[in-house]
């Protein structure tokens, strides 16, 4: 089984996703700290 993200959806700790690009959560609020996803090739 295979978890799917949407934006908006909320986990404990407090995770909030609020952007999925190709079912892939990139950007996330983790306890009221921002976190974005940077794929390796995308790194300066």
């Amino acid at each position: 089984m295979t978890r799917t993200f949407n934006k908006d959806d909320k986990y404990r700790p407090l995770v909030t996703i609020k952007k999925v690009k190709g079912k892939v959560p990139t950007v996330l609020h983790v306890s009221s700290r921002r976190y974005v996803y940077e794929p390796e090739d995308k790194r300066r």
